[in-house]
């Protein structure tokens, strides 16, 4: 995910990253800046725990709902895409193979 709220909260370095963005890509300006947000996140993250605080009380880790849902949705899109790419490649093939023959067919008459 692509928010830094949702990505501060779930995501580990969350509070590293919400600080890039808040500071711009490829500001000069306020390079001071950037450094004390970054080492107040880290900071931060320290007192935090980091993953720790995902367990639950079995002992068992619980992802976030959207984490697991969008891994779900991309593997899907990624298996899509494969099936789509191979049907792509074997069409371009077969388009080939028939252009060629073509040419021949006109070349013998």
């Amino acid at each position: 995910n692509n928010n830094p709220k949702y990505s501060e909260e779930y995501v580990n370095k969350g509070k590293k990253a919400k600080a890039l963005i808040l500071g711009g890509k490829n500001s000069k300006k306020n390079k001071k800046q950037k450094v004390l947000k970054k080492e107040k996140a880290d900071e931060e993250e320290g007192k935090q725990g980091g993953p720790a605080e995902l367990k639950g009380d079995d002992g068992k880790i619980k992802y976030p709902r959207l984490l697991v849902e969008f891994t779900v949705e991309n593997k899907a899109k990624a298996r899509t895409q494969a099936v789509n790419k191979a049907k792509q490649a074997t069409n371009t093939q077969k388009q080939k193979k028939d252009q060629r023959r073509e040419k021949r067919k006109k070349e013998q008459e």
